[in-house]
């Protein structure tokens, strides 16, 4: 049986290589008329977050400002 593909979900934490699959979702969203969701997402305990785990409670409006950047 075959379905038709009407949501794509996502997910994206900047890298390179959630940049290509978000492209790539892109293109089977674009062939089978389907609309994509992007959801953000944090690894916990990484050094390289630019705002550092430990400021997420003091700095909540430069992580949105950054995801929403990001996300653009």
């Amino acid at each position: 049986m075959e379905t038709d593909t009407r949501v794509i979900l996502v997910a994206t934490d900047f890298s390179d290589g959630s940049a290509e699959a978000l492209a790539q979702a892109i293109d089977f969203a674009k062939r089978t008329n389907a609309e994509i969701e992007i959801v953000h997402v944090l690894e916990l305990g990484l050094g390289e977050f630019p705002f550092g785990i430990t400021s997420f409670g003091s700095d909540r409006g430069g992580l949105i400002s950054y995801i929403e950047q990001e996300l653009a």
